[in-house]
């Protein structure tokens, strides 16, 4: 994995030293933190090195043992023998180098309380595994890791000053890509998602590895089914329902046990995104179901002619727009990234709406899959349009495949100031020749946005399928 650094200390130089893994507190911010996304791979990996509730402290911190007033790393053997070695956090496996918080940005330094660092600052050696480094820091893996975990970079209290800083880490998501590990199970989650047929956004790949941007996603057979994991600093949840047209009560145990194992709270662990459908298997008497959302489907057929009473008002916006204003309707591509990210901001701001904690967070998470679609949307396989006026980038619209019959717009960011504007992309997105091939479009949920619902639902949507978590009791 890309956590796996080569080693840059000698282990028997460590097994001389015996400085690392034993703290002057246990309160010490030196301690390592362990990412959720840690947590729950090193129980899905093997269970007798699993980092849970025994081992980590809700905070995040690896438990330690007070001995004489030091602090001892909770899984130091005598032996001075890491028990969970392959398993270990990422910033066991990074030292003597950490990530460091100064002035509000983030570096990578040198811990000089390290012998070896000290005795060999000035080799090459140690200049040629900087370098080394900052190449495995500039990969979407690691830069991707590091958003999702932007605790790991702490300020160590007055020990900064002993650090020799190396390396500024980017501070946002510019260039960032599916991962390795998505592409690896790329082929088999398609597969496996097209006998399952659900048509809501969240069963199929991209509506899978755009979320990348926010959450670790680790994908594991479970009982000889395809189940799908979602991590991030608040916890870890079951992205959708296990990938079987046949749920057993014992799989769903399983899946609920494992994330009860490495959550902090029974309360997080969920399964999202259950359809409908699915409701009938988990019983009131041991789930609770929570409504979550419902997502908007049309005739791509109406939107794209717009025929009749039930269309004037939008004809007329459609027409409006077309009469003022010169624009094209162009493929996405990838220099166009600033300004669709320009947009997206401009967009925000229009919304002239007060966001609770819920909306803003999603907004906030569509700010970082959006990231993500610029930079790699062919390889997440989905379709990208934008419209240009005058050469400025004034609404852009991706989508991707759910089915044979089922279309999902994932993105539709329009400038609110020009009127029609809406219904002008909508509408040439569903005439494009990339989608006629589709009977129905779904445009996701509003949000949590009031007014963004209202609009959707002057579009005159088919149906509207209602979305689901479901927690255990």
């Amino acid at each position: 994995m890309f956590t796996e650094f080569k080693q840059f200390v000698p282990s028997e130089y460590c097994f001389q030293c015996k400085n690392c893994c034993v703290f002057e507190s246990s309160v010490t911010p030196w301690r390592p933190l362990m990412g959720q996304e840690e947590k729950l791979r090193s129980c899905l990996h093997n269970s007798s090195d699993c980092f849970n509730g025994d081992r980590v402290h809700p905070d995040g911190y690896v438990k330690t043992e007070v001995e004489k007033n030091i602090g001892r790393c909770d899984v130091l053997t005598d032996q001075y023998m890491c028990q969970c070695y392959q398993s270990r956090p990422f910033e066991c496996k990074l030292y003597p180098f950490v990530v460091v918080e100064k002035d509000a940005r983030s570096y990578l330094a040198a811990h000089l309380s390290c012998p070896y660092v000290r005795d060999h600052l000035h080799d090459q050696d140690y200049h040629e595994y900087v370098d080394y480094l900052i190449r495995n820091f500039q990969t979407s893996e690691l830069r991707l890791f590091l958003n999702r975990n932007r605790s790991i970079a702490r300020t160590y209290g007055d020990d900064s000053s002993d650090l020799d800083i190396v390396y500024e880490l980017e501070d946002d998501l510019s260039g960032i890509t599916v991962s390795k590990k998505m592409k690896n199970v790329e082929d088999q989650l398609r597969e496996t998602l097209k006998s399952f047929n659900i048509q809501l956004s969240a069963y199929a790949f991209p509506g899978i590895a755009v979320w990348e941007a926010f959450f670790s996603l680790d994908v594991k057979t479970i009982e000889d089914v395809l189940c799908i994991f979602a991590s991030n600093a608040t916890g870890t949840f079951l992205y959708t329902v296990p990938l079987t047209n046949n749920l057993s009560p014992k799989l769903v145990d399983k899946v609920f046990d494992i994330m009860e194992n490495v959550n902090v709270s029974p309360g997080i662990s969920r399964i999202e995104n259950v359809p409908e459908k699915a409701l009938p298997f988990f019983s009131e008497e041991k789930y609770r179901i929570a409504y979550k959302t419902r997502e908007f489907i049309y005739r791509r057929d109406d939107i794209a002619n717009y025929r009749g009473n039930a269309y004037k008002s939008k004809r007329s916006d459609y027409n409006h727009f077309v009469k003022h204003q010169n624009a094209q309707f162009v493929p996405y591509r990838r220099e166009m990234a600033g300004g669709c990210l320009k947009l997206f901001e401009r967009w925000v701001g229009q919304k002239g709406e007060e966001f609770d904690t819920e909306a803003q967070q999603m907004i906030d998470d569509a700010r970082e899959s959006h990231h993500m679609i610029f930079n790699d949307y062919e390889a997440l396989g989905m379709i990208g349009r934008v419209v240009v006026v005058d050469g400025n980038i004034i609404a852009y619209t991706f989508g991707y495949p759910i089915s044979n019959t089922d279309f999902c717009i994932f993105a539709e960011i329009t400038d609110r100031d020009y009127k029609g504007l809406p219904c002008f992309i909508f509408r040439e997105f569903c005439k494009d020749k990339e989608v006629l091939p589709f009977d129905r479009v779904n445009v996701m949920d509003a949000f949590g946005l009031p007014s963004l619902e209202a609009t959707k639902i002057s579009f005159r949507p088919l149906e509207a399928l209602d979305v689901y978590s479901v927690y255990k009791k």
